[in-house]
């Protein structure tokens, strides 16, 4: 007779959802665990990533975050790589969020990935316009532009950040080949010690253009062909940075002009003295 009060309404009902086919729980095995999910009667591999608390949106990867960068004042965006799809197998078959899941089946997750940002150096953005191509001494050479990022001196080889302003100077005169690493090949490095303080002078070599000789402002072109001599031993005027015209007297004599040295100091190398004029050996002591 207590069954027929309505306490006893709901542990009836209870017991009749345990004895149904449609509405039960029933037990898969998801990534090598066991889960007894409730089933409301057709139990897909959607429901059983929401029971477990996944949620479905990393099953597909992101697009990774892109850069924004200024190239000669012109606004650049690259984007990251793409993001890679999770996979889903029931049983060791591809599966999707539709499939249905029965009683003791394996589901096997793997989440999808993002992308990544892109590494991107100063070398993807060159263009074959901002390469020299000239004959240097007799050789075919292609020589890179100047490369300047945040306004510092860059390599090619520089990978650059988000936000970085970069610009992209090819090389059009004298003065921008001298800049340029390229003409490290024809520096020569003195060392000396003057007045017991070791230097490192740079000669920088002589540079003809089309057999002719050159200036900082001499303009080149792809048809030019360079000659580059390396500097000879240096002086003491080159190595000192001695002003010649400062350190010379105007004298005139009617209409004839005359310069007269004035050195109120005297120069030693290596203990002897030394004129300004004298080749300097490297390694010499200079004061």
């Amino acid at each position: 007779t207590d069954l027929m009060t309505p306490e006893a309404i709901t542990p009836l009902g209870i017991l009749k959802l345990a004895n149904s086919n449609y509405l039960n729980f029933i037990s898969i095995t998801i990534n090598n665990q066991l889960y007894r999910i409730f089933n409301l009667g057709t139990l897909t591999v959607g429901d059983a990533l929401l029971a477990i608390g996944l949620d479905v949106k990393t099953m597909k990867g992101r697009p990774g975050l892109g850069i924004a960068l200024t190239v000669n004042a012109q606004r650049h965006f690259i984007p990251g790589s793409h993001g890679t799809n999770g996979v889903l197998t029931v049983n060791g078959q591809n599966a999707d969020l539709k499939t249905t899941l029965q009683e003791g089946d394996n589901l096997e997750i793997h989440k999808g990935s993002n992308g990544q940002a892109p590494i991107v150096k100063l070398a993807t953005l060159l263009q074959p316009e901002h390469y020299l191509d000239i004959q240097v001494n007799g050789q075919k050479y292609q020589i890179e532009p100047l490369l300047f990022v945040n306004s510092t001196s860059a390599s090619i080889d520089q990978v650059l950040l988000d936000g970085d302003c970069v610009e992209i100077k090819p090389l059009t005169t004298i003065t921008d080949l001298l800049s340029s690493p390229f003409i490290n090949n024809y520096l020569s490095q003195h060392p000396f010690t003057i007045n017991n303080e070791e230097v490192i002078h740079t000669s920088y070599p002589e540079i003809l253009v089309n057999e002719q000789p050159s200036k900082l402002t001499t303009p080149l072109t792809a048809s030019d062909k360079l000659t580059i001599v390396k500097a000879k031993q240096p002086n003491l005027t080159e190595i000192l940075a001695l002003n010649s015209d400062a350190d010379q007297i105007k004298v005139y004599f009617g209409e004839h002009e005359l310069a007269i040295n004035k050195f109120f100091s005297k120069f030693t190398v290596n203990n002897q003295e030394a004129t300004p004029e004298q080749l300097i050996s490297d390694h010499s002591l200079i004061s």
